[in-house]
């Protein structure tokens, strides 16, 4: 079992619609996926076609209701979220342990899973915190415009801070491109950028703009199942297969 999680704190970087789709890929390929929704925006819940869930984390945690499961696809389960999720993250500050709430909770269920992905919130709070503790491997998905990157060092300061002093474990998987528009020399310059100052740490696969993937958000449905043969959805089985080389 290998937990992956997305994180960037700037919004718009494709976050969501990467964890979804890695998530569902893996899923086809025949591995037992459960993808956690830990961002109280709900966009990974209802992009596998998952509404007004009957339980959530939040309820695990203030109800001591047992963790909601639910079975989106073959081999493909979702943890879903509500707008509750902000109630979590400022109620579980003062927990004596904080920074492990989630693992306690959740801990025997991921050994179920070949993979666990998180879909972190796009900020750098305690939640994030939490799923940093029990991460093997964090992914960092970038928009292809300027300034997008700015800010990275602040993420990779807080793996080190994890990494030394409670999981030494974790480790940066990649940092990858979303939104990328080769007909634009602005998206070049950006990949150039972050491939001088990261190196080996910048993926080879990235993934091209596309409509689709807000279609088939809109259809609660992963790119694989909506739009099999898209261009976008070839970015992802790259960027997948990537992935599992470097894990």
């Amino acid at each position: 079992m290998k937990v992956l999680s997305f994180i960037n704190h700037k919004g718009g970087t494709a976050k969501t619609t990467s964890t979804l789709n890695i998530g569902a890929i893996l899923a086809k390929k025949g591995y037992k996926t459960l993808l956690i929704d830990l961002d109280s925006q709900a966009n990974l819940t209802e992009g596998v076609g998952v509404y007004n869930p009957d339980a959530t984390l939040y309820d695990t945690y203030k109800k001591r209701v047992p963790v909601p499961v639910v079975s989106v696809e073959h081999n493909l389960d979702v943890i879903p979220t509500s707008l509750d999720l902000a109630y979590f993250e400022t109620e579980i500050i003062n927990e004596q342990y904080r920074e492990k709430v989630l693992k306690k909770m959740i801990g025997q269920i991921i050994e179920k899973y070949d993979y666990v992905l998180i879909d972190c919130s796009p900020s750098l709070n305690i939640l994030v915190i939490n799923a940093l503790e029990i991460t093997d491997y964090v992914f960092i998905p970038v928009e292809a415009e300027y300034y997008a990157y700015r800010g990275l060092e602040r993420i990779l300061g807080i793996l080190k801070n994890v990494q030394e002093n409670s999981n030494s474990k974790l480790d940066l998987g990649g940092i990858f491109l979303t939104k990328y528009n080769s007909t634009r020399s602005i998206s070049a310059e950006i990949k150039e950028q972050i491939k001088n100052q990261y190196s080996t740490n910048l993926m080879d696969s990235m993934i091209r703009i596309s409509v689709k993937a807000t279609e088939s958000q809109i259809e609660g449905k992963p790119l694989i199942y909506f739009s099999e043969d898209s261009p976008i959805t070839k970015d992802y089985i790259a960027l997948t297969e990537e992935i599992l080389n470097r894990i």
